[in-house]
């Protein structure tokens, strides 16, 4: 099969490769349909970002067909339709039984040094490939529903999911005031969120006029922080004493 794999220096290249083999009972081979790119591949690109692995297939998220089982997945079928997610856990241990499966035992026992256990920057190949072993396949694939599109189903494999953390950490509720700090495709996710949940104003801030017009058009009030300090302008705006929960995306 193909597969785009990165070397030393940021040098990417397109190679042959042997085709994914089940090694324990809890794998899973998906041939993958689609896949996305994340900003932290292109920081990898940009010789940025230190903790790939060389050698290894870019990308961390992706959706595919299952092709092959392991003897020890019991909740999949051949041929379903799943999401190849970011995150990589093993469903028993201490964080996440807690639901805090970025922080696994298993998967990710550098949790001081790495950001999270992404699927492609610990041992395992990422999906920027026709096809990709999945370890832990019964806790870490998740099937899709009919008739969900590839592209509906990529948003589930990392970028909701990051924002639905924050807001969840956030503790956002109805009738707060939002600022939204960063208006990437994280950031334009947080604004629609907070829309439904009728949150009583929404600030959008970002250096990009393209990205703050995406912002306007989802109802947020839009703050470009080339051309004013985005604090003092929320503090000019509102005057109304509303807590104000502040988000950092990308």
């Amino acid at each position: 099969m193909k597969a785009i794999i990165i070397h030393d220096g940021g040098d990417i290249r397109l190679e042959e490769v042997p085709d994914p083999e089940i090694e324990q009972s809890h794998d899973a081979i998906v041939r993958l349909t689609a896949s996305s790119i994340c900003d932290k591949d292109l920081n990898i690109l940009n010789e940025k970002y230190s903790a790939m692995i060389p050698e290894n297939f870019l990308e961390h998220e992706g959706v595919g067909i299952v092709e092959q089982l392991g003897a020890g997945v019991n909740n999949l079928n051949i041929g379903d339709r799943v999401i190849v997610p970011s995150i990589m856990a093993c469903g028993s241990c201490s964080h996440c039984r807690a639901d805090d499966y970025a922080h696994c035992d298993q998967t990710n026992p550098n949790e001081r040094v790495t950001d999270a256990s992404f699927f492609n920057r610990q041992k395992e190949h990422g999906p920027w490939a026709e096809k990709v072993r999945v370890p832990l396949a019964n806790i870490n694939l998740l099937k899709l529903p009919d008739p969900t599109t590839d592209n509906q189903a990529m948003d589930n494999a990392d970028t909701l999911p990051t924002r639905y953390s924050g807001d969840d950490k956030a503790t956002t509720k109805a009738g707060h005031t939002v600022a939204v700090f960063g208006c990437g495709p994280v950031g334009l996710l947080a604004i629609a969120r907070a829309r439904l949940l009728h949150t009583e104003r929404i600030f959008a801030i970002d250096t990009s006029p393209e990205r703050l017009q995406k912002a306007k058009e989802l109802g947020a009030e839009i703050i470009n922080c080339n051309r004013e300090d985005p604090i003092k302008a929320i503090k000019r705006l509102t005057a109304a004493p509303a807590p104000i929960q502040a988000v950092a995306t990308m």
